[in-house]
């Protein structure tokens, strides 16, 4: 259900709409093998453009929480970090650093009508700093195939739950780019395969919560992957079942227990 008709579903007699915070990932993968975007300071300079807080209020109704990283508050192994900040003018002297900037960019997205409304609102922030981006909308078969195949700058995409973090190492690890894995960001950074793979073989809680920690900061520092929010798992309901909530990962299993 869009976001923009909650209010008035909720307003309807004999409907009820609730949300709970959700286990998943809003994000933009970047193709670090096009041109600038290999670039530290220039992905740095994306994730500064992008006005989080805004999105979240206006497009998802408040249902959305701006991301601080890469998993989300509902997952054990989260990181208590502050949301990533919006600093326009920040964003302009990191994107102007370098005459190599790709000031055409193409930004994949599905083609529900509210993934292209936030992939259009991004792009307008990156016209707004003097870099062309494009909008693309595709079916998923589509846009998964020209992702494996690096046909792309910029994409919007989700990781719809993350109650292990491990599969993180599926979409960020050297070993996984394509056609071995999901790293179609081509993202080849020893240092973050060295963390990930230190949480693939830690088996105590205490010490991967470590290990993801470190995670984190390599993100947060690099920005392979552009976190942008968690989206909250909402569900409209009859008044009868307005008990009901999906789990923090969308799974409706709460169901066999309403009477």
């Amino acid at each position: 259900v869009s976001p923009t008709l909650l209010p008035a579903l909720a307003a309807e007699p004999g409907l009820a709409v609730a949300s709970r915070p959700g286990a998943n990932l809003t994000y933009v993968v970047v193709n670090e093998e096009h041109g600038a975007l290999a670039r530290t300071d220039v992905r740095q300079g994306l994730s500064l453009s992008i006005d989080r807080a805004r999105i979240c209020r206006t497009l998802f109704d408040g249902r959305a929480q701006p991301a601080s990283g890469l998993i989300a508050p509902a997952s054990w192994a989260h990181v208590d970090d502050p949301a990533l900040p919006y600093d326009r003018q920040q964003a302009q002297v990191l994107l102007g650093r370098t005459s190599t900037a790709p000031w055409h960019v193409t930004i994949l997205t599905s083609t529900e009508r509210l993934r292209g409304d936030v992939a259009r609102f991004i792009a307008q922030g990156l016209t707004d700093l003097g870099i062309d981006a494009e909008v693309v909308p595709l079916e998923f078969g589509t846009m998964i195939a020209r992702l494996d195949a690096g046909d792309f700058d910029l994409a919007l995409l989700q990781l719809p739950e993350m109650t292990e973090p491990n599969v993180l190492r599926h979409f960020l690890h050297s070993k996984f780019i394509p056609p071995a894995g999901g790293n179609r960001g081509r993202v080849r950074d020893a240092a973050l395969d060295e963390a990930l793979d230190a949480g693939d073989r830690t088996m105590d809680p205490r010490q991967r919560r470590i290990v993801y920690a470190q995670v984190e900061r390599y993100n947060r520092d690099s920005m392979h992957w552009i976190p942008l929010w968690y989206e909250d798992q909402v569900v409209v309901t009859s008044v009868r079942a307005r008990s009901f909530l999906p789990s923090a990962e969308g799974r409706w299993l709460g169901l066999a227990s309403l009477k």
